[in-house]
């Protein structure tokens, strides 16, 4: 049985993991098709 304070944790820790996972994507993703930025 977890406590609300375990679960908690492992939330975060998962959005933590999903934010990294979408942030290496994103850079993927501007890295193969450059978007317009002015340069």
């Amino acid at each position: 049985m977890f406590s609300p304070f375990e679960t908690a944790i492992s939330y975060r820790t998962r959005d933590r993991i999903f934010l990294l996972k979408f942030g290496l994507f994103y850079r993927l993703g501007s890295f193969l098709f450059p978007l317009n930025e002015g340069s």
